[in-house]
């Protein structure tokens, strides 16, 4: 509920255990979502199945790893369905992989943080990424997770990403609206 205060939107992770090394949430979870906007970003080894159970949950974009084996089934079901669909790629991942899902998605997230568990450090090398993906393919909206903070905020909008999903830099704040408050401005700036 507070985030759902604080951003027309908000980002559900969901981790299996496999795909990266910690779990959360599972399918039950998500059946009862009090109304609004949600994006699930899959970090699971296999998305698929989490496809439908965004359908069911009224979420409207599914975030899916290009590193999956089965990214691309998972993107065409989510299209099938309706959802608007992003890609996400690892720190470590060339931006081309993304470009293979082009005319299925709407986005690329770039994460700056190895995946798997908040407050992780920062991984500079996304604002390479967020450069080749603006230099590339500018037409495709650039987007970032993880390790997204006042300290970092500037140098992710100026390499090209228009939208972030931020985690700690708000929930450990001792003013979580004011932080996400002066998020957002530096994003617009």
């Amino acid at each position: 509920k507070a985030a759902r205060r604080l951003s027309r939107s908000v980002h559900i992770d969901v981790m299996d255990g496999r795909f990266v090394t910690t779990r959360s949430v599972g399918p039950a979870a998500l059946r009862h979502l009090p109304s609004g906007v949600y994006e699930l970003h899959c970090m699971v080894a296999d998305p698929l199945p989490w496809v439908a159970v965004a359908v069911a949950a009224k979420i409207k974009r599914v975030i899916i790893h290009a590193e999956s084996p089965s990214a691309r089934q998972a993107v065409l079901a989510a299209r099938r369905f309706g959802l608007a669909c992003a890609i996400a790629l690892r720190p470590s991942t060339p931006w081309r992989r993304a470009k293979r899902f082009h005319g299925l998605i709407d986005r690329v997230v770039c994460l700056g943080v190895q995946p798997g568990a908040n407050g992780r450090p920062w991984q500079r090398g996304v604002l390479v990424t967020l450069r080749a993906l603006r230099r590339h393919w500018p037409a495709i909206v650039r987007g970032v997770d993880g390790g997204v903070s006042l300290k970092t905020i500037a140098a992710v909008r100026e390499a090209g990403a228009e939208g972030c999903a931020v985690g700690s830099a708000i929930q450990r704040s001792s003013d979580p609206r004011g932080a996400y408050q002066r998020l957002r401005r530096q994003l617009r700036a």
